[in-house]
């Protein structure tokens, strides 16, 4: 789940579209689809945080995937805390996170979505576990 802020309004997506792309520095790559809102906040702020989801996480995926924060706020009713450095919101109770700041005109428009370079310059474990793959959500989805 990727997150990002525009001042104190707050959003996140499921994305499945995340790289390392470079070790010094440690940088990532994300697209995000143009039409979302975390989207409009990555590009006003800068600013994401990365939550690893666990095997037990596909609720989160349909949460924050199947819904628009145009339309709701996805983070109400919905544990979260802020990463320390950039103060975008983390799920307690997954793998890990990562925070980031998307590196100066490295932006990369590809139709519908955009690439955002990423400087990785925080995260930590948090409760542990599995992470969900891909080929994990795609066995998983049709489940209950």
């Amino acid at each position: 789940m990727v997150s990002s802020r525009d001042g104190e309004m707050i959003n996140g997506q499921t994305n499945n579209t995340l790289f390392q792309i470079t070790a010094d520095p440690t940088r990532i790559v994300l697209g995000i689809n143009k039409a979302n809102l975390t989207h409009d906040y990555l590009i006003r702020s800068g600013l994401a945080a990365v939550t690893v989801l666990n095997l037990d996480g596909l609720d989160h995926v349909r949460h924050f995937g199947f819904q628009s924060g145009r339309t709701r706020d996805k983070f109400k009713d919905r544990p979260y805390q802020l990463s320390p450095l950039v103060g975008c919101p983390v799920l307690p109770n997954q793998v890990a996170y990562l925070e980031c700041q998307v590196v100066p005109d490295t932006l990369v428009s590809l139709n519908t979505h955009t690439m955002f370079v990423c400087d990785v310059v925080g995260g930590g474990l948090l409760a542990g576990g599995s992470p969900m793959t891909y080929s994990d959500y795609r066995r998983l989805k049709n489940q209950k």
